[in-house]
């Protein structure tokens, strides 16, 4: 009964703050003629509002007994809290509120703040450069850094010290030093060097994100796949505090995690538009009129671009005549559909040509791995679709110098599960799209017909 009554307290604890405040709001306009008639629920306000703010006080005492906050922020929130509910009470049997009420209204604030800091971190009610949080710099050289100082740490400030830092600590577990770390929590050590699969910490990461155990909690930020190899790696080799990451033995997946890691960090450059702001030269007429007889769609992306938008949809067998006129159009072409179409050797050259291209669709086609060379330069392409074809990830990573790639469409490829850490390496900035996805049944999907 007195943990149900102890966990009441973050629902409870609203009430005071919603009531008070607004029975300050009240009596200050009040002071307006038009408003006068407010001043007769100030009272009511605050009578509910001290009744509101007992009961928090009692959820709360009972819920600082657990040991899981900082001792000198929940002497302050505590203090404040009780000195919040006094001046209520006070305000009760007080003809003029104005003042006590304005008072009251700043304790409520401040108590707030530090409940606020309790449960959610330093800095969280803090406006961007005044007393936030400091962001997470991530080592420029993973190789050179501190594993535990540059790297676990800062895993661990990312996604487990709002909890288990310095102002909270769930469950007797501070995760912000080393020492703490060491020690352990309530239930015991979450470290056990060299044996991962048994050290706390790492475990319940693993556990489904359904089950109570599983930290983080399922609302919060998740660790990601390279954190959880990173955690796994660190723990293997001892849980070393003073080490370097080069001083470390290491998989081709671990170093895979790493680089993942770091590139996560970084910023992101804003994003360029898939059609230059520029106008191309016009495009040959003659290679227009031959495309189009042949059966390409070709059009303009828009009625003011000479950009060109070209599409093989009524030509899924391209003969190698057709392919020096396109050629033609390399420099005016920017989005490029080539779906459900068997292309000889000779497309592949044309298409490595095609140096504007934005976007390319390849899905449904027969490119292979043979061919991936052919589009390294590509140095614009932002879109590239290779859904249903044969691509692997080898042939994947021939295309490092797709600097610009946003999205790579890879359902139904070659490409393989244990592929994919190392393809968010090769390609830290780009969504890799697996596909699959299924659109829930509506009743408005379908209409009844009666007979």
């Amino acid at each position: 009964m007195k943990y149900f009554a102890a966990h009441l307290h973050p629902l409870l604890v609203h009430l005071p703050i919603g009531i008070l405040l607004l029975a300050t709001v009240f009596a200050w306009m009040g002071r307006c003629k038009r408003y006068a008639t407010l001043l007769e629920a100030v009272p009511v306000l605050i009578r509910l509002g001290t009744l509101a703010g007992l009961l928090s006080c009692g959820s709360g005492w009972l819920l600082s007994s657990s040991g899981e906050y900082d001792s000198s922020t929940l002497q302050w929130h505590q203090w404040l809290g009780l000195a919040t509910t006094a001046v209520a009470f006070i305000a009760c049997f007080v003809p003029n509120r104005l003042v006590l009420s304005s008072f009251m209204a700043v304790l409520v604030i401040a108590t707030g703040h530090l409940g606020g800091t309790m449960t959610h971190g330093t800095g969280y009610l803090s406006l961007p450069g005044f007393g936030a949080a400091p962001v997470v710099q991530r080592p420029k050289n993973v190789q050179d850094a501190l594993v535990y100082q540059d790297v676990v740490a800062l895993i661990l400030q990312e996604k487990c010290t709002s909890c288990h830092g310095s102002t909270k600590q769930k469950g007797g577990l501070r995760l912000d030093q080393p020492e703490a770390l060491q020690k352990g929590g309530r239930n015991g050590p979450v470290l056990k060097p060299g044996n991962p699969n048994d050290s706390e910490l790492l475990r319940r990461c693993l556990l489904p994100l359904s089950h109570e155990d599983h930290m983080p909690p399922k609302e919060k930020a998740q660790l990601s796949t390279a954190e959880i190899e990173i955690l796994r790696w660190w723990l293997s080799q001892g849980a070393d505090f003073q080490k370097k990451t080069n001083e470390l033995p290491q998989t081709a997946m671990l170093q895979t995690a790493l680089t993942i890691w770091v590139n996560a960090g970084q910023s992101t450059v804003p994003l360029k538009p898939d059609v230059p702001l520029t106008n191309p030269p016009a495009a040959p007429a003659l290679a227009l009129k031959q495309l189009r007889q042949a059966g390409v769609l070709v059009q303009p992306v828009s009625q003011e671009s000479q950009w060109l938008y070209v599409n093989f949809v009524n030509l899924p067998h391209p003969p190698d005549s057709i392919f020096p006129w396109l050629e033609q159009l390399s420099t005016q072409t920017v989005w490029l559909k080539m779906s459900y179409c068997q292309l000889p050797p000779e497309a592949w050259n044309v298409i490595g040509k095609m140096s504007q291209l934005t976007r390319l669709s390849l899905d449904h086609s027969n490119v292979t791995d043979t061919f991936m060379s052919s589009l390294n330069n590509l140095h614009h392409l932002q879109s590239l679709n290779l859904a249903h074809t044969q691509v692997s990830g080898q042939g994947l990573g021939q295309l490092l110098g797709l600097l610009d790639l946003k999205t790579l469409y890879l359902y139904k490829t070659a490409v393989k599960n244990e592929d994919f850490m190392h393809l968010k390496a090769v390609f830290p900035k780009t969504a890799l799209d697996t596909g699959g996805y299924g659109l829930p049944f509506l009743e408005t999907d379908t209409a009844r017909v009666d007979g």
